[in-house]
């Protein structure tokens, strides 16, 4: 059986979708959806939308004669045959059962939800950020979801977002790290890390960079790196390390001379005939503390000596030892003297 647009009985679906219809109606309709497609998908999305309306559609004050009075008022259509029918059509189309009407309602408030769900899915969400810091701990270690991996100094802070979602992998660094970044081309790991910019595709290097500081340094232990200051840029391989005077803005490019820089994170410190004054910018920068001689005497002398997770206090003090010096501690501070001066 095949039916067209002007031949469906919507009055007789109306009765159908509200369960008014008799068995003979209901098998009418069944019938008729099973010849028209048209038809069928009618009452399949008629039925979804009213299924969601509910019976709190039931009550909806849906005023169809006078919608339709309303719309016959404002067209004026010729008195022929074909406009007759065309109107008779209108008219019973307009008078579909209040609950279907509802139902078409409801389906297409649920059709702009989901477009609204959507398009709300479609924009980019706010990045959500999170923050390491290390405290009370001469290393804290972290693994980033990119596999890239992180080791902060004592004091230092690392901010980073949950996922890297965007063409970069960019993360923030107060104080000092060394980064093992994860290779990935197409998406190059950024540090900001302050007066200075890290941008890597995967590697293994350290970055120094206090605030305070009147240097801030990246050095290079694996593969090339590019160090961004006050726009200048210079590229680092193995065994370089780019020195940032932030007091001038001077970027220099240079081989890394500091065989301790890593002493924060292995816990080893070497000298082999080491001027004292070097000795102690070292143990100044690797515990953050500082340690001072009142005379360029001591600070010309050398030093020779390995140390393997001492503190502090056991390295002062065994240069004392070594060579008869007297040291004294004030707020952290460390003061050598000789013992003629003290």
């Amino acid at each position: 059986m095949s039916t067209t647009n002007n031949h469906i009985n919507w009055e007789l679906i109306a009765r159908y979708m509200s369960g008014e219809a008799e068995a003979d109606e209901r098998q009418q309709v069944e019938t008729l959806a099973n010849a028209d497609p048209m038809v069928a998908q009618l009452i399949t999305d008629t039925r979804l939308g009213w299924d969601i309306a509910g019976d709190a559609l039931n009550t909806a004050d849906i005023q169809t004669d006078a919608a339709l009075q309303k719309v016959m008022a404002q067209i004026s259509l010729p008195a022929t045959e074909q406009r007759t029918n065309e109107a008779d059509l209108l008219m019973r189309r307009l008078r579909l059962h209040q609950r279907v009407v509802a139902a078409l309602a409801a389906t297409l408030a649920l059709l702009i939800g989901w477009g609204s769900m959507h398009m709300w899915l479609a924009q980019p969400q706010p990045v959500q950020y999170l923050q390491t810091m290390a405290v009370n701990a001469p290393v804290n270690d972290l693994q980033l979801l990119d596999g890239s991996s992180v080791s902060l100094n004592n004091g230092s802070t690392l901010t980073y977002p949950e996922t890297f979602d965007g063409n970069t992998r960019s993360v923030k660094l107060t104080g000092e790290a060394y980064f093992k970044v994860a290779p990935d081309k197409a998406k190059p790991f950024i540090i900001d890390a302050g007066q200075i910019n890290v941008t890597v595709l995967g590697t293994s290097f350290n970055v120094m960079a206090y605030p305070d500081d009147h240097q801030m340094t990246v050095v290079v232990d694996e593969g090339l790196v590019e160090v961004n200051a006050n726009h200048e840029r210079v590229r680092l391989p193995k065994g370089y390390t780019a020195i940032l005077n932030t007091q001038t803005g001077q970027l220099e490019k240079t081989l890394n001379p500091d065989i301790n820089y890593l002493a924060w994170k292995t816990g080893v410190l070497t000298f082999e005939e080491t001027p004292l004054h070097e000795v102690f910018a070292t143990l100044s920068r690797t515990y953050r503390v500082q340690v001072n001689a009142i005379n360029d005497e001591i600070n010309n002398l050398q030093f020779t000596a390995t140390f393997r997770q001492a503190s502090p206090d056991k390295v002062v003090q065994v240069i004392c030892k070594t060579f008869g010096f007297n040291y004294a501690i004030n707020d952290g501070e460390y003061t050598i003297t000789s013992a003629t001066n003290h």
